[in-house]
């Protein structure tokens, strides 16, 4: 039907400009008997208006009931009379937006009435419109005044045929009321009310009428005006609503006309529709054939005014050409009930098959009402289809024996709630309780399950005295849920090998070995467990990291074979191959570590568990180089040799025999710990290691770390036969590259002491950062680094380039942060912030920015190179490129900066805009010391603009040294100091050394002094410091 419409409206169109010709208007002009003037001075010829057929194109927006469409239309005159009456046709093909067709043909009929200089007229239309998924009819009639000033138009609307058409009706369940449930033989029967919606969508051509009237607002040069209409409209299709609408017409040529057009209604609300058309020829006098009229000037206006309003009988008529479709939603809800439908498996569209036990009961076919006695009768009658649940109550309950579940069989007790996902009458539920579960007793079971392919256990009190709890192996899909587990002989869940595992809600209590020691799996999900004083065996896990881990140009080959992991952990993954999750987890009492996560690929999260009071006895392991180490087992949490993306966030770590975190060898990833609270760890509260690509340690809080004296026997190349290091770190990063950003973390109470037997160093550091090799990006902001035995930060680089390796080299920026009441004064310990550069490190940029360092033991800020140099053995060229501006340095032991240089190394360093007043010596302190055959220690420093109050010894002090035994050698150092505020006296001393020159350049010497005021600076030495104009370098 819709092809035939769209041909008939578009063949009528074309035949119409085919046989229609021009027609005549004529104007006349009567004489005005009342006016003697009009008889003698108004010539007027008789002249017929032609009115030509036409064709146009014009544009609406969307709008009103209607999509955007352009129109392609003609207007084509039939039949006329002299006196001034019309008969036309009006064809239009419409195209919408999406490409769907309409169309109109119109036939009207306008007269002349030369009395009133007003056009009278009407008409009937026929409408056709696809909206894509409808296709409607309408029928159309019309009246219309037309005239100079003002026109009036009334037009209405009658679909016809089919006027509301369904374009989409949806039938869907939403929602089932379970009102009773009993098991029948082997299956679950349920019984309710099922509640369906229906939602039909529906197109509905909307009838009506609408009427208007308005007239000229301003007339432009050549006919043209500006026309303002205003009216009031109804349509109805099912709802009915009144509309107001009000439009502007711009006519600026016969041949162009621009509309806009605002209405408001109840049912399509408000609505903007923009209109532009253009036709040939116009409608406009001007635009006409004969143009002749001989007229005088007494009546031109008049005569302009009937020609005007004449040459409106071509125009085509004002109405809405596209049929108005409401596009309504009907929704229906019907309820109806349901009686003993059998449980469905939505994974298998099978009903679940049940296999009833009751405990102590004799015989039985596993049917409800006859079941089973013994859990092994049941399995034996299961089938692997997916569909078979094994349903034990706990009855009389003597223990139940090892057994085995097959493959695609679950074991469920009623002792707890039991959730299945079922189908019932077309209707999925995700979690369906089963009945009879929840009761609380839980079936013992005495010996070891073991799980087989796309398995589930849940509800069982295990124990078992010649094994694990529950074991696996080379297995697909495993679920242990809800079970408690204890006293067994190996680890409470014992698997290796499976596809996806779940380990959900269990409670492990003394279980041997481990609780949980799983590995080779893809998928893990470890979450909701509770696991407490599991029992270090004999026994260790045998390499438990595979290949070797990288740390830095540090590589431990085959870490595993030299240090396995004594037993007795919390929770033991190893080997995992898809995503792994360990949620929510509370560790406690553990006989070593309390959670473990080794070698692991794709994305490992380890976030919301507690791990508390670990036991974790010494372990000895012999590492090369370092000889034989006693190694603390029991730390909270530790992950080692992951491959790809790590988050460890919001955990709970309290007082544990070693590392709160440990973190060693995460590649290809990023590395996320946050939002962790450590209190009361051994050794260290977090150390990383060994990390690469972004690595982001934030908001943590760090406390009270224990330390201790870790005892090395023969170490190789390090000095005596035995020596002591002690433990004592908040945060501890070692050998990580690309960046590395720590945040927002709190650390306090970190305990330390001084090493018995160096050069074994001193602990006791709230963060220490120590890189060997490759380049790190690290970021310090925001931390809060108080009370510690030792340094607020310690930052330490070293290494030498071979091969690919290069030495390590770093961009360094430590801003915001708070770092306080660190080390003490007896003896002297504790700088805010230390670095040191050994070796040939590098570090290309570093700014140290709006800190506030106070109350510290030592320096506020303490930069030194190459001091543990040795010529020949161990020399240095190590560089540092810095800024230290806008920092708070108050009250610290020693001095609020101090940058010292020694043997081959480079500084060069901006101090600037800082408050370094009350310090325990100087405000400031730049010195160089060396010895033979290191070479020349060079710094360039720019201290400007600092306020430097109340420190004991001097506002700053640039300083060159000598030394007789070992010999000094020769040193450098470029200064430029102005605008510093002292209250105190600044001095540039340089000290005469027989074994080489030392120099100090002091740009602008001659005004040094007034250029630091109100103290002024002292300036000594031999021999004596030199002028520069120029910076330093």
């Amino acid at each position: 039907m819709k092809a035939i419409n769209m041909r008939w409206l578009l063949g009528g169109l074309l035949a119409s400009v085919a046989i229609a010709s021009p027609l005549h208007a004529q104007i006349s002009t009567p004489t005005n008997p009342s006016n003697p003037q009009s008889t003698n001075s108004v010539s007027v010829r008789a002249a017929d208006l032609i009115i030509t057929p036409r064709a146009g194109v014009s544009y609406s927006t969307s709008g009103g009931g209607y999509d955007g469409f352009t129109s392609f239309q003609g207007f084509f005159p039939l039949y006329r009379t002299p006196a001034g009456n019309l008969l036309y046709l009006v064809g239009q093909l419409l195209l919408d937006n999406d490409a769907n067709l309409g169309g109109n043909l119109l036939v009207g009929y306008r007269t002349y009435n030369p009395g009133s200089n007003r056009i009278f007229g009407g008409y009937l239309a026929y409408d056709s419109r696809d909206t894509g998924s409808s296709v409607f009819s309408q029928l159309g009639l019309g009246l219309e005044t037309l005239g100079d000033g003002w026109d009036a138009r009334l037009n209405a609307y009658v679909p016809v045929g089919n006027t509301r058409q369904t374009v989409n009706d949806a039938l869907f369940d939403t929602g089932s009321q379970l009102t009773s449930f009993r098991f029948q033989n082997n299956f679950l029967l349920s019984s309710g009310t099922r509640q369906q919606t229906r939602i039909r969508d529906i197109e509905a051509a909307m009838a009506g009428f609408d009427v208007e009237a308005g007239g000229r607002l301003i007339r432009f040069s050549d006919y043209g005006d500006l026309r303002g209409y205003a009216g009031l409209y109804y349509i109805s299709a099912g709802d009915s609503a009144v509309g107001v609408r009000g439009r502007l017409e711009a006519r600026p040529s016969g041949n162009l006309a621009v509309g806009i057009a605002v209405q408001h209604d109840g049912i399509l609300g408000t609505n903007v529709v923009g209109t532009v058309s253009l036709s040939l020829p116009g409608t406009h006098p001007g635009d006409f054939k004969d143009k002749e009229l001989a007229v005088s000037t007494v009546n031109s206006v008049e005569l302009q005014s009937q020609q005007f309003v004449r040459a409106r009988m071509g125009e085509y008529p004002g109405r809405l050409n596209a049929i108005v479709v409401n596009r309504q939603r009907e929704v229906k809800i019907a309820a109806s009930t349901f009686t003993d439908v059998i449980l469905t498996n939505p994974a298998t569209g099978q009903p679940y098959f049940f296999q009833h036990v009751t405990l102590g009961a004799t015989g039985g076919n596993g049917t409800f009402e006859n079941p089973f006695g013994l859990v092994q009768s049941a399995l034996s009658a299961t089938r692997s289809d997916g569909n078979d649940i094994v349903y034990v109550q706990a009855g009389t309950n003597p223990g139940i024996p090892a057994f085995t579940i097959p493959d695609r069989v679950q074991v469920l007790s009623t002792g707890v709630v039991q959730q299945v996902p079922a189908t019932i009458s077309g209707q999925v539920f995700p979690t369906y309780q089963l009945p009879l579960s929840g009761s609380g007793t839980l079936p013992n079971v005495n010996g070891t399950i073991t799980m087989r392919s796309d398995t589930v256990l849940s509800g069982f009190n295990i124990t078992s005295a010649t094994g694990a709890g529950v074991t696996f192996s080379n297995v697909g899909r495993v679920e242990i849920r809800d079970n408690i587990i204890r006293n067994t002989a190996d680890a409470g869940i014992l698997g290796n090998g499976a596809t996806n595992l779940n380990l959900l809600r269990n409670e492990i209590i003394a279980a041997r070995n481990q609780g949980v020691y799983v590995q080779n799996v893809g998928a893990a999900n470890v979450t909701d467990n509770r696991i407490t004083g599991t029992i270090a065996g004999t026994t260790s896990i045998s390499t438990p990291i595979t290949g070797d881990i990288t740390i830095g140009s540090i590589t431990i080959p085959n870490p595993g074979s030299i240090i396995p992991l004594p037993s007795g952990q919390g929770i033991v993954i190893a080997t995992t191959t898809g995503n792994t999750n360990i949620t929510r987890n509370t560790i406690t009492g553990t006989g070593t570590q309390g959670i473990v996560l080794l070698n692991a690929t794709g994305t490992a999260t380890i976030t919301d568990n507690s791990v508390a009071n670990t036991i974790g006895a010494d372990f000895i392991a012999t590492v090369p180089i370092l000889g034989n180490i006693a190694v603390p087992t029991g730390q909270g949490i530790v992950v080692a040799g992951m491959n790809g993306n790590l988050e460890i966030s919001r955990n709970t770590v309290n007082t544990v025999r070693g590392q709160g975190l440990t973190v060693a060898g995460v590649t290809n990833g990023s590395t996320t710990i946050s939002s962790n609270t450590i209190r009361n760890p051994l050794d260290q509260g977090m150390v990383v290691g060994g990390t690469s690509g972004t690595t982001t340690i934030a908001n943590n809080q760090i406390s009270d770390v224990v330390t201790r004296n870790v005892t090395i026997a023969n170490p190789t190349g390090i000095g005596p036969a035995v020596i002591t290091v002690p433990t004592g770190q908040g945060l501890l990063v070692l050998n990580s590259i690309g960046s590395v950003n720590i945040t927002g973390n709190t650390i306090e109470r970190v305990g330390g002491a001084f090493s018995p037997t160096p050069p074994a160093p001193d602990s006791g550091q709230g963060i220490a950062i120590a890189n060997f090799a490759g380049q790190i990006d690290l970021a310090l902001s925001n931390n809060q680094i108080r009370n510690n035995f030792n340094d607020g930060i310690l930052i330490g680089l070293a290494g030498r380039s071979s091969g690919t390796t290069t030495a390590a080299t770093a961009n360094v920026t430590i801003s915001g942060n708070t770092i306080e009441n660190n080390g003490g004064a007896t003896p002297v310990r504790g700088d805010g912030i230390g670095i040191g550069l050994e070796q040939d490190a590098v570090i290309n940029n570093l700014r140290i920015e709006n800190n506030t360092i106070r109350n510290n033991g030592d320096e506020g800020i303490d930069i030194r190179l190459g001091l543990q140099a040795i010529p020949i053995l161990n020399p240095t060229t190590a560089r540092l490129t810095g800024t230290i501006r806008n920092n708070t340095i108050t009250n610290n032991g020693q001095n609020g900066v101090q940058v010292e240089a020694r043997g081959g190394t480079t500084a060069r360093v901006e101090i600037a805009s800082n408050n370094a007043s009350n310090n325990g010596q100087r405000g400031i302190f730049v010195t160089t010391s060396n010895i033979q055959l290191l070479g020349t220690p060079q710094i360039s420093a720019n201290i400007q603009l600092n306020t430097l109050s109340a420190n004991a010894i001097a506002g700053f002090d640039v300083l060159t040294t000598t030394s007789l035994i070992p010999p000094s050698a020769a040193q450098s150092i470029c200064v430029n100091a102005a605008g510093n505020t002292s209250s105190n006296a600044s001095t540039i001393t340089n000290t005469l050394n027989f074994f080489g020159p030392n120099v100090i350049t002091v740009v602008n010497l001659g005004a040094v002094s007034g250029n630091n005021p109100p103290s002024g600076v002292t300036v000594t030495g031999t021999p004596a410091p030199v002028n520069t104009p120029f910076p330093c370098p």
